[in-house]
């Protein structure tokens, strides 16, 4: 096993403060993935183990995407953690606390702006400086390991290849060199009492991660979806639902959208932007969707007047303003009364991935409750569809 001089190992001893994450530390010059060193299953590393790679040749990140990483310039590494009573049914909190602690410490550390991107990117300026996986170890039904995999671009400054989010590195923002042994002993350490708040207090997990996360604008969004389903109601004594999170249907076809978008500064958001498209007058629609698209002139035989609808809607979307300020449990009610798909069992595509269960709820900020095999998780973003 080769060592490359540029980890300082004693650097790093000193500064890790942890009593089991990292204490049994597997450094390798270049393998295929730390997370499959993990995996293993004939592997004997204890609960703890740190595997840690100068490069990684198979690397990957969600969807089995590739993570393209220089050799000696960043930090790939996993985490092995063995799965008792306390994280069975934790671990959506184990992802989602792993990205909000990850971004604190490098706030923490370099005093910039970080953001998490739901549910496990970490951005800079909105380019992605790291990301996380996630991955189990089953025997039959029951999960015995999860592998928490980390890869953060430090000192890397060129990247090939097309992307999602632009990449970034530290290096890049900070206009100087990182040495990269304090972000891994930091972590490490805040990654140590993350497990403790997960076992001792889960809802100070999730709170930390919403602080960090920067698409909160859906509950805005879902909010909004209801208003406009009901302006559509009263006006035109239609029946309308609403489908998670933020399309309007008539008779199971797609009369209307919704897009919220945030304005931040630092860490902090400053403005929404809600979008919204209505087909009124429209009858002729081209190419391939999800739902059949279908307008307000379709569906009650007549032309229709737009000012009314504007007018009327703008009107009742201030007033939802209010309850949003004053009695926001009444808004997600009402939102919960014009959707259709609670109580029923759903396909949820995300980026192609598909994942089954039962649309539970939604919680207090709009979010999918999805009961699973595995439990109760809370989903931010996909297209459901119910499935018989």
């Amino acid at each position: 096993m080769e060592i490359q001089p540029n980890f300082n190992f004693n650097q790093f001893d000193i500064k890790l403060e942890t009593e089991t994450i990292g204490r049994n530390f597997l450094y390798f010059n270049e393998i295929d993935s730390t997370n499959s060193v993990l995996k293993d299953k004939s592997s004997k590393n204890v609960n703890g183990t740190v595997v840690f790679a100068e490069k990684q040749k198979a690397g990957k990140g969600r969807f089995n995407s590739f993570w393209e990483s220089e050799k000696g310039q960043n930090l790939t590494f996993s985490i092995l953690l063995n799965i008792d009573k306390n994280y069975k049914d934790k671990l959506n909190l184990l992802n989602l606390g792993t990205a909000q602690v990850l971004a604190s410490t490098l706030e923490s550390i370099f005093h910039l702006n970080v953001e998490v991107k739901w549910p496990n990117d970490i951005l800079i300026k909105k380019k992605k400086v790291a990301g996380i996986l996630v991955e189990t170890v089953s025997l039959g039904a029951d999960i015995k390991k999860a592998i928490i995999g980390v890869g953060l671009n430090v000192n890397q400054t060129l990247f090939a290849g097309e992307y999602n989010y632009p990449p970034t590195s530290l290096r890049l923002e900070l206009s100087q060199s990182v040495e990269r042994e304090k972000i891994l002993a930091e972590f490490l350490n805040n990654f140590e009492e993350l497990l403790l708040k997960i076992k001792h207090k889960p809802n100070s997990v999730m709170q930390s991660w919403r602080e960090k996360c920067d698409m909160i604008g859906e509950k805005i969004c879902l909010n909004t979806a209801q208003v406009l389903a009901s302006t559509l109601e009263s006006i035109f004594h239609l029946n309308v639902e609403v489908k998670w999170p933020n399309d309007i249907l008539i008779k199971k076809k797609k009369v209307a959208g919704i897009l919220v978008e945030t304005v931040s500064l630092g860490a902090d958001i400053k403005k929404a932007v809600i979008g919204i498209g209505l087909n009124v007058n429209q009858t002729l629609f081209a190419g391939e969707y999800n739902y059949p698209p279908t307008s307000l002139r379709l569906e009650l035989s007549q032309f229709i007047e737009r000012e009314k609808i504007l007018a009327e809607f703008l009107n009742n979307f201030e007033e939802l303003l209010l309850k949003i300020k004053r009695k926001p449990h009444l808004v997600i009610q009402s939102w919960r009364e014009k959707c259709d798909m609670i109580g029923e069992k759903i396909c949820l595509n995300q980026n192609g991935k598909l994942k089954y269960g039962v649309f539970d709820d939604v919680d207090e900020n709009g979010q999918m409750l999805l009961k699973t095999e595995q439990g109760i998780e809370i989903i931010n973003y996909g297209d459901a569809r119910v499935v018989h």
